[in-house]
């Protein structure tokens, strides 16, 4: 029990089959409380209940007694200070079994981590006003604030610890760039108050996404259908184009960027050309030839868009699938330097001979 807790008992005398045996009657008395830790009041009505109220720290021992039968039994409390606070510190109490006060070294209560990278085992110890260590009834709970910065986790899932350890020791693992924070509370100690709890502020460094690449819809849609074609002659695409523009902001700013390379990638071939060459607004000197075979190539230049005009270069021949409409279609992936990718799906429709 703390110091100011309460707690209403009662004695049962039982059968060997465990059965109440209601009829015989059980007194409680305190037995020992030489450093009157403990206030014990009997019920005046039923010798058999009683309240213990924690007065100071120390032990007290309340006896059960059944005079009929001569049978008799303890109870024993022992009473210490309210947890009122956590303090934190590095190491593993596995290793040594016991807290030894001399050999805690103090955790700041920061942990800065790279993505993917776990820190050292961090203790938590329970304490009183005095400093001195206690045993939180329900444990410890650790939490994380936001769990793609950082997680905790026990450290070892498996280690019981000896009954002497004072401490519940876990490892905070980086796993994005942010911060967040984790916690630990004393659990079991409610009737007091709020729980005494500890915060670890976690900073965890690693690769951002600063850049966002916006790709504006496209003027005829993604999916492009040929001209209704004659059993002889192939799929007729005149005047089918569809034109659309790839942008790049900076994420802080939210500003178009004007000096970024940009990286197109298409799936296959033999399914869409590029009507022209990709262009930006100003000169740019090309990595690659121009991708009249949709191969891949790359842009760099100081610009605030690239401009795409895709027209199908899909055929089909007399007899070729010559009662059915079919189509194919290409993914065209566009990348820049600190940006998730953008992937865009274009459709070639062949209609069914007239």
């Amino acid at each position: 029990m703390r110091i100011g807790e309460e707690r209403e008992i009662r004695a049962v005398l039982r059968s060997q089959s465990e059965g109440d045996l209601e009829s015989i009657a059980v007194v409680l008395t305190e037995k020992k409380d030489a450093d009157n830790a403990a206030e014990t009041v009997v019920d005046t009505d039923d010798a058999s209940m009683a309240m213990v109220t924690a007065e100071k720290t120390g032990e007290v021992t309340i006896m059960a007694t059944a005079p009929l039968v001569g049978i008799a039994g303890e109870l024993k409390y022992t009473i210490t200070n309210p947890i009122t606070k956590i303090t934190l510190h590095v190491g593993d109490p596995a290793k040594t079994k016991t807290i030894a006060e001399d050999d805690l070294v103090a955790h700041d209560g920061e942990e800065i981590r790279a993505a993917g990278e776990p820190s050292g085992v961090i203790q938590a110890v329970a304490r009183d006003d005095g400093n001195n260590p206690l045993t939180p009834r329900g444990g410890f709970k650790w939490t994380q604030g936001n769990a793609s910065v950082a997680t905790v986790a026990l450290r070892d899932h498996n280690y019981k610890p000896a009954k002497d350890i004072k401490t519940h020791s876990a490892i905070i693992t980086g796993k994005g760039a942010g911060e967040t924070t984790v916690t630990v509370v004393v659990m079991g100690e409610g009737e007091l108050g709020d729980p005494a709890s500890k915060d670890i502020t976690v900073s965890v460094s690693g690769n951002v996404t600063t850049r966002r690449i916006v790709a504006t819809k496209a003027d005829n849609g993604n999916t492009l259908t040929a001209a209704a074609r004659p059993i002889s002659g192939p799929a007729v695409w005149t005047g089918k184009t569809t034109e659309f523009h790839v942008n790049v902001y900076d994420t802080i700013s939210d500003e178009r960027v004007e000096n970024f390379t940009l990286n197109i990638e298409v799936s296959k071939d033999g399914v869409f050309e590029l009507a022209t060459a990709p262009t930006l607004t100003d000169p740019i000197d090309f990595a690659a030839d121009p991708i009249d075979n949709m191969g891949a190539v790359a842009l760099t230049g100081d610009a605030d868009e690239v401009t795409i005009t895709l027209t199908p270069d899909l055929v089909a021949q007399a007899g070729d699938k010559a009662d059915d409409a079919h189509s194919d279609h290409i993914f065209v992936t566009f990348r820049v330097t600190g940006a998730d990718p953008v992937r865009l799906r274009f459709t070639a429709m062949i209609p069914a001979v007239d």
